[in-house]
């Protein structure tokens, strides 16, 4: 996203094993909204775990989801199939 508010390096959706998408704010200066609400702190930094704690990886974005970069009016929305999926074991 091309915006003043926005890092170079704001943000980071990653896929687990599973195929479910995980969403971490880099400590950006501006920060990262999702359904007009903001990360919650747990999710913010540029180290993560994967130790399973919560907020460690991040937040796992599920369809529909709408999120914002900083004050950017840009938009996003995660689309895909109804039902994302879950672990085997």
């Amino acid at each position: 996203t091309a915006h003043e508010s926005c890092s170079r390096v704001h943000a980071r959706i990653a896929f687990d094993k599973d195929g479910r998408p995980w969403l971490r704010d880099l400590k950006s200066g501006n920060g990262t909204i999702v359904n007009k609400r903001p990360l919650p702190q747990k999710s913010i930094g540029k180290l993560e775990n994967c130790t399973g704690a919560e907020g460690s990886r991040g937040i796992i974005l599920t369809v529909g989801d709408i999120i914002q970069f900083g004050a950017s009016t840009r938009i996003y929305c995660i689309q895909g199939p109804k039902k994302i999926p879950h672990s085997t074991t």
